[in-house]
């Protein structure tokens, strides 16, 4: 993410993603103004897109759960990840061995 941040590439994450991002802060820090900073510097990095989840996208990230047995949040991102050509990134190794077979991934250490 400080790469992205950096402006040395570029993330794409399904909207859910800041959702789950900003519901996190909040409880962590018990401040809701802290959270809706966190939510509008998130939005503001140009390299940093959040598609929007519907009824196509949901269909196919249920599609992905039912082949791969990952969790919704997971199959949801590793759809945007099909959907856009991505890498897949993450600290989830277990997220990347059952999307391999959908996508390309690379452990977040590998960047």
């Amino acid at each position: 993410m400080r790469r992205v941040l950096l402006g040395e590439h570029q993330a794409i994450q399904p909207v859910i993603v800041l959702v789950e991002v900003v519901a996190a802060m909040r409880r962590r820090t018990g401040s809701a103004d802290v959270a809706r900073r966190i939510a509008e510097e998130l939005r503001s990095f140009p390299l940093l897109q959040f598609v929007e989840l519907d009824t196509l996208r949901a269909d196919r990230a249920l599609e992905v759960a039912l082949a791969t047995g990952l969790r919704g949040m997971d199959a949801i991102v590793v759809q945007t990840a099909h959907e856009f050509g991505a890498v897949l990134t993450s600290i989830d190794n277990e997220m990347l061995q059952l999307a391999a077979s959908l996508v390309r991934t690379r452990p977040v250490d590998a960047f």
